[in-house]
């Protein structure tokens, strides 16, 4: 089914946009695919219209500090714990806290659980990266011949509560995170990466706290724009220049505003 077709057939019609909505709302009404109503939002989207239908919230295993850390604390070290802290961050279904999770996520134990195939030589190459540096590094533009290889990771990404990245949506949130990412030179800038994320909430400050520590800076306005101007010039550049056009039809969120600031 393609939804493109449909809404350019109604509007060759002279149909409304109240009219096109409601026969889009009669196909996802009618689809067993309960995914259909991110693929109508997003073409929406593109064709202009104001209209998102809401998505409707289903019940998650609720998020708890220390059970989530207790899992963290090992992960890159053992494969079982990698295992564990895969499924937790499945049952909770958050794409925040599966982002965050992706730094305790080492690439050779998802390749020691049979997940991932070494033979693929990007895989083979980083294997002791995290997942989350794995997954931004594919963002460079020298990694476009890796296109195809980052569709396939995204969609195994559906596993563990990270979707819909086939939307134009999520993937300006993903390009947000990328410049987030070029401030990493080593791993005392993660608390300035994730002091930005909470100051923009980007990521509930919950996820971030563990006991009494604090993985981001508690003093976020004296900090936000020295860590701002950490990231790298060229690549924000070049994510303005991709945006510039569509920016004002996002939803409004963190990464909108961090785009905004930058």
């Amino acid at each position: 089914m393609n939804l493109y077709n449909i809404v350019a057939k109604l509007e060759g019609n002279k149909k409304t946009e109240e009219e096109i909505v409601l026969e889009l709302k009669k196909i996802m009404d009618s689809s067993k695919n309960k995914n259909i109503i991110y693929k109508i939002n997003d073409c929406l989207f593109h064709k202009g219209y104001s209209y998102q239908f809401e998505v409707r919230s289903v019940a998650k295993l609720q998020f708890n500090n220390s059970d989530y850390y207790n899992i963290v604390s090992n992960a890159t070290k053992s494969k079982q714990k990698t295992n564990e802290l895969l499924s937790y961050i499945s049952e909770v279904d958050d794409f925040r806290l599966t982002l965050n999770a992706m730094n305790f996520i080492k690439i050779k134990n998802l390749v020691a659980l049979g997940l991932f195939d070494d033979t693929i030589y990007y895989i083979r190459d980083n294997l002791n990266d995290s997942l989350y540096e794995f997954y931004m590094k594919l963002f460079k533009v020298e990694n476009s011949e890796l296109s195809f290889f980052k569709r396939e990771l995204e969609d195994w990404f559906k596993n563990i509560g990270l979707r819909w990245l086939e939307c134009n949506y999520m993937q300006f949130r993903m390009d947000m995170e990328y410049l987030l990412f070029t401030i990493l030179k080593n791993k005392n800038d993660y608390l300035k990466l994730n002091t930005i994320k909470v100051a923009f909430s980007i990521c509930p400050r919950e996820y971030l706290i563990n006991g009494d520590k604090l993985y981001y800076n508690k003093n976020i306005h004296k900090s936000l724009i020295s860590y701002l101007a950490l990231i790298d010039k060229e690549e924000i550049k070049r994510m303005k220049d991709k945006y510039n056009q569509i920016i004002d039809k996002l939803d409004d969120t963190g990464y909108k505003l961090l785009y905004n600031m930058l």
